[in-house]
């Protein structure tokens, strides 16, 4: 995690759920449909939706089918969004994230464990916004508020990354775990 957040966090970890439904169709390929369920928290609420689809591609690699070696390609779609209100005030912000995300992935994989990793590239969309959040009081605070009330970004950020992970199931549920190589590392 970036420096100045994680000091902040029990255990040094922000974990929370997400669900993810997928359904094979022909020819070793899957559709999955990621879904994050709203999350509110002191002021802070965040939600994350998504779509991929997955094709395996062990068969134009020749990869023996007995093998527990496997090789897929993936494009997904993302959509996050977190929003900042104070109760007592007219204060607030908005960040809206949507992602374009291609992977190239290997796997190992057992009946209890599988074994990760891959290349992947990104193009991201981001959105921030926030009105009335830095206030000047004083002297020249009639002059100085109008120009900070209301700040936006809009930005795209495009790039490659490598990722390492495992996939642990237990009856039903896979705990997945990942750690994404890149600009800004990520687990």
């Amino acid at each position: 995690l970036p420096p100045g957040i994680k000091s902040d966090l029990p255990n040094e970890v922000f974990a929370l759920p997400s669900f993810t439904f997928s359904m094979g169709l022909l020819a070793e390929t899957e559709i999955q449909l990621n879904y994050f369920p709203e999350y509110s928290a002191e002021g802070v609420a965040y939600s994350s939706r998504g779509i991929g689809i997955k094709h395996g591609i062990d068969r134009y690699l020749n990869i023996n089918q007995e093998s527990k070696w496997n090789a897929a390609i993936s494009l997904n779609y993302i959509s996050s969004d977190m929003q900042y209100e104070r109760e007592t005030s007219d204060i607030n912000a908005d960040f809206d994230i949507s992602s374009f995300i291609g992977n190239a992935l290997v796997s190992y994989d057992t009946k209890a464990l599988s074994l990760f990793g891959g290349l992947g590239y990104f193009s991201s969309n981001y959105a921030f916004s926030m009105n009335n959040i830095v206030t000047i009081s004083g002297e020249y605070a009639d002059v100085f508020n109008p120009l900070i009330e209301d700040y936006s970004i809009d930005e795209k950020k495009v790039g490659s990354f490598a990722f390492v992970g495992l996939n642990l199931k237990i009856l039903f549920f896979d705990l997945i775990t990942k750690y994404n190589i890149q600009e800004y590392n990520s687990l």
